[in-house]
């Protein structure tokens, strides 16, 4: 009997030893510590999968052999995450949700509708309450180094313009045309879908009558509202201005309107978009953008650098304050 009650209790101690072992086994472990913060295994894994899925949407698979040291990085972006975060002051915070709110309309009004806008989240593997807070961290975080850091260094008109003057490429400006359209649409608005063969007749047609009113004299502002087809332009009176060389307008419209001289019509013009009858406005010479104008963007330029330069000292600073174990295997 005594030989059967000590067997029980060995298979008993076996029984639980092994249910101890499975407990740690499945236990969600710390990765990471520090002073107020703990890193479990489970956060590791849920950023690490979501960053793979991100790129590979992008058409940007990682290898298999990277995934260490892939989780290593993430790892790390996810302490200074969450000690900057501790740092953030109460206005901080309404900074970055400012921040955050903007970026986050931005997205929206890209993906042109909500529907959009959550399935190309969905695409990366994430969600729109996710996406948001994750934006909402960094706009935060953004916040506490630019009070931490950026207000810091102070950047001088020397400064700028020492680099505006060294940079002068950066802000030369290709000639410029200012014209007034009119459309005749060879296309449905908003769909794309070409006309029939018999409507670009007609739109052709539509196009040299125009031509000949304001040949002879009509008011080439009236004739826009009257018969023009661009929604964009036609509410600026018809009004473009671009650049030489930079795309923004088909290349036969481009073409013709640097070939008028200011003041004069151009034949109908044909482009993807339909017929076009142009009268140039005014031509801006090539030259460098004005410095007043950049002044303010060079400024924050020289002032992210100069942050970028002292970030990795801060950080391994707040770091080592904090007491950071790293206990990722």
């Amino acid at each position: 009997m005594k030989l059967r009650t000590l067997i029980l209790s060995a298979f008993l101690c076996v029984l639980c030893g092994e249910k101890i072992l499975a407990a740690d086994l499945f236990a969600d472990k710390v990765v990471a510590r520090a002073k107020g913060l703990e890193i479990k295994e489970s956060d590791l894994e849920k950023a690490f999968i979501g960053h793979k899925a991100a790129s590979a949407a992008m058409g940007q698979p990682l290898p298999g052999n990277f995934d260490d040291r892939l989780k290593a990085q993430i790892l790390d972006k996810m302490i200074a995450t969450r000690l900057m975060l501790v740092r953030a002051t109460p206005q901080d915070r309404e900074d970055g949700k400012a921040t955050a709110q903007k970026l986050i309309a931005e997205g929206k009004q890209k993906a042109s509708n909500e529907s959009t806008y959550r399935r190309r989240l969905l695409a990366v593997g994430s969600s729109p309450e996710e996406y948001e807070a994750e934006i909402l961290e960094q706009a935060t975080v953004q916040a506490v180094i630019e009070r931490e850091l950026g207000r810091k260094e102070i950047i001088t008109d020397a400064d700028t313009r020492k680099y505006y003057e060294d940079n002068a490429d950066r802000y030369k400006e290709p000639e410029k045309a200012r014209v007034q359209h009119i459309l005749f649409a060879t296309r449905r608005i908003p769909s794309g879908e070409p006309l029939s063969q018999n409507e670009r007749t007609a739109k052709k047609t539509a196009a040299e009558r125009t031509l000949e009113r304001a040949r002879a004299g009509e008011d080439f502002s009236k004739l826009v509202l009257e018969l023009s087809d661009d929604p964009e332009s036609k509410p600026k009176n018809g009004e473009l201005t671009f650049s030489r060389g930079r795309g923004v307008v088909p290349p036969q419209f481009e073409s013709a309107a640097f070939s008028l001289e200011v003041g004069k019509i151009s034949d109908p013009v044909l482009t993807v978009f339909g017929y076009h009858i142009i009268k140039l406005l005014e031509k801006i010479p090539a030259g460098m953008v004005p410095f007043d104008k950049v002044h303010e963007r060079i400024r924050l330029i020289l002032q992210r650098d100069a942050v970028q330069k002292k970030l990795p000292d801060f950080l391994a600073q707040i770091k080592k304050d904090a007491g950071v174990e790293i206990l990722l295997k």
